[in-house]
């Protein structure tokens, strides 16, 4: 390594010079190596790969060798050191003034005029070496004219001229120019090699770090060494002694500890202790888009030891800690909202507040698992509202009072649609959210629910069990019926399980296609009102006791046992004692109120 340019920065001072200098590229090198010594050599070679893993070296040190004096001799014994670094081309090469050595930078010599001059050049002998080189880094910059201008001479170029391009977006490179070109991919420096080649840096340069800053500077920089470098020169002057905490004062990072705590806390859906987390690390000197891709990554891995797929991370304990903490769905749904409201977080200029506002959001989410807590709770609630009214219990104003009942009609007529029905034939008598009042045959729905606990689904089997069955449709082939609260949330969740309950629902109505979801009306115009209350005697429902009730008293509110009475609202303000009533709130807006 020559060290005499001591001005240089790190970056530029210890640049590769040989293929030997070259870390992390292992196959694309020999791949060169092999060309020279078989004396293969292509019109146009195309180097591509990421920033800062050693392309645009690789293509000098390549065109240093092609016109060293040393080659004949490599070329028959593979020992001999290629470019030599002692001839005169290789020193013109090394000062960066060598005659049949041409680099241009693409970003800034975009136009057809200026690979015209390039085709006019291409035409002269090389002054001094065996071939005239022409590097075009950054080659996807050039326009699609001048590529287009470029296609003749690439394809068939003279024989005593050879072009590299570099480039590190390798899909803007037209179609046509990569198929005329022999192709050398160079991947992301590997971890180990990079480790091991800032360490030699360090202690060639005296510089003081400890091991676990060298890797948290190859994980900041994703697999460049350039950017690695660079980065350990920005640390370099800070302290004495390059730590951990060094590299995330200059990074603007939170550590990781601190990391998981506020991310453990969002699991938890604690705001308090979040935001007091945020406080204590001093957010406001944090770099804002490296916490944000943070949360990203943790809910990857997160993801990853969920399902149990082996993952290299020092964290891992941590991880696995805090992936017994939550489930699949609470890190799907927070992925969700990070991705929802990325592109108003890059173009805000306040993203210290979004990011807290973001994260009161992930802590305000509604967990998957309390709302199955949610159906298994109201499930029972109506069970035991039906099966007895006395007692202390919970009900919503607005909320779906379903009540099963015997029918006692000793004309055989139903009250309501004047239709006959069956003896002893069980009916159901809903109040909804329209006032509506139905009464349907569901002998074979209630044959339908019995089966579903056979798919040991208990989401599923909730949402079903609760489902109102209004009518099946034998012109569409659909079992019509509607979900608690019309919930979108259910209807997806029926949908994705369509393959599971399809053939159970067709024992029950063959042929059957499945469901069509009725959302019914919450409110009722006053025209609507005016003509239900027209004709009282036909709106008269039978109840339990045989105590006749009309239609628009029904309407008018839920019905309420005279063996019951209501007391006053339930002040449910202090969420730790009334969880369950706020989750229900939350969901199924209305007013809690005591009953017996």
């Amino acid at each position: 390594m020559n060290k005499d340019n001591s001005n240089l920065n790190l970056a530029r001072k210890w640049r590769p010079k040989t293929f030997d200098e070259i870390i992390g590229q292992n196959i694309a090198i020999k791949t060169l190596q092999n060309g020279l010594f078989l004396k293969k050599f292509f019109p146009v070679y195309l180097f591509a790969g990421q920033r800062g893993c050693g392309k645009t070296s690789s293509a000098r040190i390549f065109a240093a060798a092609v016109n060293c004096q040393n080659l004949k001799a490599f070329q028959k014994k593979s020992e001999e050191k290629v470019p030599c670094l002692k001839c005169d081309s290789c020193k013109s090469m090394l000062q960066g003034n060598h005659p049949d050595f041409i680099e241009i930078d693409a970003a800034s010599h975009t136009g057809v005029d200026n690979v015209r001059q390039i085709l006019e050049s291409c035409a002269y002998m090389p002054l001094t070496g065996n071939k005239k080189i022409y590097l075009i880094d950054e080659a996807h910059m050039l326009s699609k004219a001048a590529f287009n201008a470029f296609l003749k001479v690439l394809e068939e170029p003279p024989s005593t001229v050879l072009f590299m391009l570099a480039t590190t977006e390798i899909h803007k490179i037209p179609q046509t120019v990569l198929s005329r070109c022999f192709q050398v991919i160079f991947k992301p420096i590997n971890n180990i090699a990079l480790k091991d080649h800032l360490a030699k840096l360090s202690e060639s340069e005296n510089i003081d770090i400890e091991q676990q800053a060298i890797e948290m500077i190859i994980e900041e920089t994703e697999g460049s060494a350039r950017d690695a470098i660079n980065l350990l020169e920005r640390v370099r002057f800070s302290d004495e002694k390059i730590t951990e905490e060094t590299i995330l004062k200059v990074l603007g990072k939170i550590s990781e500890k601190d990391f998981y705590s506020i991310f453990e806390s969002l699991i938890k859906q604690n705001v308090p202790q979040v935001l007091k987390l945020l406080e204590s690390i001093n957010f406001q000197t944090l770099n804002p888009q490296i916490f944000w891709n943070a949360l990203i990554q943790a809910c990857r891995n997160l993801m990853w030891v969920k399902y149990g797929t082996n993952i290299k991370n020092r964290n891992i304990e941590t991880l696995k800690n805090l992936a017994s903490k939550t489930s699949i769905n609470r890190i799907q749904a927070i992925f969700q909202l990070l991705w929802n409201q990325e592109p108003i977080f890059l173009q805000t200029t306040q993203k210290h507040i979004f990011l807290e506002s973001a994260l009161i959001q992930i802590c305000e989410q509604t967990d998957i698992e309390d709302l199955k807590d949610l159906i298994t709770f109201c499930n029972k609630s109506d069970q035991n509202q039906s099966n007895n009214f006395s007692g202390n219990g919970l009900e919503t104003n607005n909320s779906t009072l379903l009540t099963k009942t015997q029918t006692v009609n000793p004309t055989n007529v139903n009250p309501i649609n004047n239709k006959p029905i069956t003896n002893n034939a069980e009916s159901i008598i809903i109040s909804n959210n329209n006032n509506e009042v139905e009464n349907a045959d569901i002998s074979p729905w209630n044959k339908f629910v019995q089966k579903i606990i056979e798919l040991s689904d208990p989401m599923l089997e909730s949402i079903l069990k609760q489902a109102k069955f209004i009518k099946n449709d034998p012109e569409k082939k659909m079992v019509c019926i509607s979900l608690s609260n019309n919930g979108s949330f259910f209807k997806d969740k029926i949908e994705e399980s369509k393959n599971l309950w399809l053939k159970l629902l067709q024992l029950s109505f063959p042929e059957y296609l499945g469901f069509e979801f009725i959302d019914l009306p919450t409110k009722q115009t006053e025209e609507q009102k005016t003509s239900k209350n027209d004709n009282p005697t036909e709106n008269t429902i039978q109840t339990t006791n045989n105590a006749p009730i009309s239609k628009a008293q029904f309407q008018s509110k839920p019905y309420t046992p005279q063996y019951g009475s209501q007391k006053n609202n339930i002040d449910i303000s202090d969420k730790e004692k009334w969880p369950k009533a706020n989750l229900i709130i939350k969901h199924f807006p209305g007013k809690i109120k005591l009953s017996k």
